[in-house]
């Protein structure tokens, strides 16, 4: 067998494809939520999807979430995730309330 194996050869479309697929959950479920009744789908959900996709990347490259974790518990790496979460949560009802933004 060769010296590197078949991930590492690929390192880079791996790292892209976990960022699209982020980025695709977090406007799935976004999308999804606009299905609850009460709740009018539209463009004013563009902007916040957007925001949400470009602070998880953020945050995500910022805790190490894309670099390997080899050798690490899988625990660690569902930790880090979750901790992303919280962070990108709480940094944007932070930046909704003090700029007074609301879909209504």
């Amino acid at each position: 067998m060769g010296g590197q194996g078949r991930l590492r050869q690929h390192q880079s479309r791996v790292a892209l494809l976990q960022r699209l697929l982020d980025a695709s959950v977090i406007g799935g479920v976004l999308w999804l939520t606009t299905l609850l009744p009460r709740v009018v789908a539209g463009e004013a959900y563009l902007l916040p999807a957007m925001t949400a996709v470009v602070a998880f990347t953020f945050v995500a490259e910022l805790n190490g979430l894309y670099s390997s974790w080899r050798g690490a518990s899988i625990t660690a790496e569902v930790m880090n995730a979750w901790w992303c979460w919280l962070l990108v949560i709480i940094g944007l009802l932070v930046v909704g309330f003090a700029t007074k933004t609301s879909v209504l």
